[in-house]
């Protein structure tokens, strides 16, 4: 159509987002921000994952989730993360997000049960390197649990944080 190879195309397009994202890393830390909303998009790689066969690998195949923190003042996306809507991708996710806070901040999310516990890691783990001083505080919203256990949690690690 443009008289230009498919693969170029596709080889331009990995090198700018590799330079977009190196940007994004350099760029977003020692943030001042008071609040962030957490929540995840969903899409699939190949096919959704009900179609998916045995055998075939789960971590390159099927559904993906962008986890995105959005800070609703500045319109700023000071992190993401694109994984399984899983425990692991989770607390990358919340971790990457503490590493870029100068500030503690109020935290939104729909309090789905993996963020519960990336949360607390993200909690004890910027308390660990902040030379005494606490980058991250969560609010979960536990209206929005998964199960009574995890309302539970949230309950409990927005006490114990405040």
């Amino acid at each position: 159509m443009v008289g230009v190879h498919r693969d170029t195309i596709l080889s331009l397009m990995v090198r700018v987002g590799a330079a977009c994202q190196s940007l994004h890393d350099e760029t977003m830390r020692d943030l001042s921000l008071t609040r962030i909303e957490a929540d995840d998009i969903w899409t699939f790689v190949g096919k959704k994952q009900g179609h998916m066969k045995p055998g075939e690998s789960r971590r390159k195949v099927g559904d993906f989730w962008t986890w995105v923190a959005f800070d609703p003042v500045t319109k700023l996306i000071p992190s993401y993360r694109v994984g399984k809507r899983d425990t692991p991708d989770a607390k990358a996710f919340m971790v990457d997000l503490a590493a870029r806070l100068q500030t503690r901040i109020q935290l939104s999310t729909d309090a789905h049960a993996p963020y519960i516990e990336a949360v607390e890691r993200a909690h004890a783990w910027a308390e660990e390197g902040s030379e005494g001083r606490v980058r991250f505080v969560a609010v979960l919203d536990a209206g929005k649990v998964d199960s009574p256990a995890a309302a539970a949690r949230a309950s409990i690690l927005q006490e114990g944080i405040r």
